[in-house]
């Protein structure tokens, strides 16, 4: 058996909690969360979205139910941004360059923007208590005219609204060492925040779908996992055209998740909701659907063959991507072949798995097709129906390169299931036409579908040409 740890560069993760998972799944995660707290950041141009709103509401209103602390902090709206248009950004910093005459403004709006979430909440029965931005202390940043940096956040009224179950609405600013109101980053109170109550994570929601860096084709991709060493190669990442990867609007962002890790918080996720996505993201296992969770470190084990001990992990991925809401529009059939135990043992030499901390989290197996020199690839499983993530692309390629091992120069899957198709796409190409023994491969594999026959494609993999691209790279 080999055993390899897998330190994943770039790698992104597609899990969400309530899309496939079991009831039994969301409990285990809300009873490991249980006594801990989550600092939630809402942009004010989201808080001027009602149904955004309403829906990150009753994500801190479940969280609350089973016994998660919430803060939510609340940056600034359009009145402040009107009030700021003229102004400058720091070169170095990003951060506006905020004139004493906003300050009015601001205060205005912290106290707007705090009275419209605290009566949403009332009517969607959230209970809450709005604190004042004066908890916060910052000093002025030097070239930065009124906008503050902060130095302290006062924790302890905030541990006690937390104490009486109650939701923290903590607005945005601070306060000098003379009482008088400065612009502080949303991003930055939500951090600092974050470290001052030990919370397990920080969730920044915004306008944008996560981090995004450039893919093959040239095209933006979302990165839904970073750990904080990818992280900071990012930043230094540029892209074709000789810009920086980070955009300008998401540096203040970037420092806050390593602000975050850094001083002890476990998770920040940046995600942009459109509803109740907050609630499927932070109770995800390891992921991310909608935006970009970074973890200090991710190691996985990558394990081959799979032995007994992990029949039970395998058989619990499989269970996840056949769940009701992964099955086939018409005959619903299901994604992944049904298989009996004694099968699944059979097939323990030939099976890959990969654990995040001793839990199996995705699976497959190969075989050698008779006649050939290619081998097919079968039962593709990520845990929570996420094929179309970083373990997927882990597991893909895990798998090619062991067939190649093998002596085989080429591989073959069959699918139905799209996101399946899209991890496929990346590595493979999609037949159109096919020699006899892929033509009866991909009947056979049909027959099981039913009406939804014709959605079942059968991908190729050219083994001799990614062992040249490697070679090359």
């Amino acid at each position: 058996m080999e055993i390899f740890l897998i330190c994943l560069p770039f790698f992104f993760f597609l899990l969400p909690m309530h899309a496939h998972s079991t009831p039994e799944a969301a409990d285990a995660y809300y009873q490991r969360f249980a006594g801990t707290n989550f600092v939630t950041k809402i942009s004010g141009s989201l808080v001027e979205q009602p149904a955004v709103l309403e829906g990150v509401l009753h994500a801190q209103q479940t969280f609350l139910r089973h016994q998660i602390g919430c803060v939510l902090v609340h940056g600034g709206g359009k009145q402040l941004s009107r009030a700021l248009q003229g102004s400058k950004k720091h070169p170095e910093t990003q951060l506006r360059v905020t004139p004493r005459d906003a300050i009015v403004v601001l205060e205005n709006e912290i106290a707007q923007i705090s009275r419209e979430v605290a009566s949403l909440c009332e009517q969607i029965s959230v209970p809450c208590e709005v604190l004042p931005h004066t908890l916060t202390h910052a000093g002025r940043r030097i070239g930065h005219g009124e906008t503050g940096e902060i130095t302290d956040v006062d924790a302890t009224m905030i541990r006690e609204v937390l104490n009486d179950g109650k939701l923290a609405i903590l607005p945005f600013g601070g306060i000098d060492e003379q009482g008088r109101t400065l612009n502080v980053n949303a991003d930055e109170n939500a951090w600092q925040t974050a470290a001052a109550i030990r919370a397990a994570k920080l969730n920044l929601l915004t306008n944008e779908n996560g981090i995004l860096v450039p893919g093959k084709n040239g095209t933006m991709v979302r990165r839904s996992f970073l750990d904080i060493h990818d992280l900071v190669l990012l930043l230094r990442k540029r892209k074709a055209d000789g810009g920086f990867v980070i955009s300008e609007g998401m540096v203040p962002k970037v420092e806050a998740c390593l602000q975050a890790l850094a001083h002890g918080v476990e998770q920040v996720h940046i995600l942009k909701p459109s509803g109740e996505e907050l609630l499927e993201e932070v109770l995800s296992r390891t992921g991310s659907q909608f935006g970009t969770l970074i973890e200090r470190s991710q190691p996985l084990e990558l394990i081959f063959p799979a032995q007994e001990a992990h029949l039970n992990g395998i058989e619990s991925v499989r269970r996840e991507c056949s769940t009701d809401a992964y099955r086939t529009p018409i005959s619903q059939a299901p994604y992944i072949k049904p298989l009996s135990g004694q099968e699944l043992t059979a097939l323990l030499p030939r099976t890959l798995v990969i654990e995040h901390n001793g839990v199996v989290v995705a699976t497959c197996y190969f075989d050698s097709i008779d006649g050939t020199d290619a081998a097919l690839l079968g039962g593709f499983a990520v845990g929570e129906s996420s094929q179309d993530s970083g373990y997927g692309e882990a597991l893909l390629e895990a798998a090619l390169e062991r067939v190649h091992e093998a002596g085989n120069r080429s591989a073959v899957s069959i699918t139905a299931a799209e996101n399946v198709k899209r991890l496929f796409g990346r590595y493979g190409e999609k037949l159109g036409a096919y020699t006899p023994w892929q033509a009866h491969l991909l009947t056979r594999a049909r027959g099981r579908y039913g009406e939804d026959a014709h959605l079942v494609d059968l991908y190729a993999f050219p083994l001799e040409q990614q062992a040249c691209a490697e070679n090359l790279s």
